[in-house]
């Protein structure tokens, strides 16, 4: 199932709710601000390293994170934030599953950060779902396209 994603590179071309989805989150305003055009141009690439583990690359040009893992197994590795995480990707239902539970910092037991990665039509999609403080469920839409 992982075939779909493997061996190309994709970009982002738009998103839908960023700001709705930090809001979500608890990031205040000012900081919603600063961080939103560098969460934008977004990165894809997933290959296979050998028969049971694979690389993915993530991120935007400013930054960009490797994830070096096997399907179901945990990887321990930094995260967008700088702090560590504890990593699992996963295949559901055809998707791509990529689960974060903070080790360390404020969110330190967390493990809400979930994205699916999905394709409708050729397009790549991630969505990123958050709770609003009236448990409204608000999702991070990005589409990607293939290099």
């Amino acid at each position: 199932m992982a075939d779909a994603f493997v061996g190309h590179e994709y970009v982002e071309e738009k998103c839908d709710n960023l700001s709705e989805y930090m809001t979500a989150k608890g990031i205040p305003m000012f900081v919603r601000l600063l961080i939103s055009g560098k969460m934008k141009n977004g990165y894809f690439n997933l290959v296979t390293v050998n028969e049971e583990t694979y690389k993915i690359t993530l991120g935007t040009p400013r930054g960009r994170k490797e994830y070096t893992f096997k399907f179901d197994e945990p990887v321990t590795a930094e995260g967008y934030d700088g702090k560590q995480h504890k990593i699992t990707f996963s295949i559901e239902n055809g998707k791509l599953k990529e689960k974060h539970e903070h080790l360390e910092g404020d969110r330190k037991g967390e493990n809400d950060d979930i994205t699916l990665w999905q394709f409708d039509n050729g397009t790549l999609i991630s969505e990123t779902p958050a709770k609003k403080s009236n448990g409204e469920e608000v999702i991070w839409k990005r589409y990607f396209k293939k290099l």
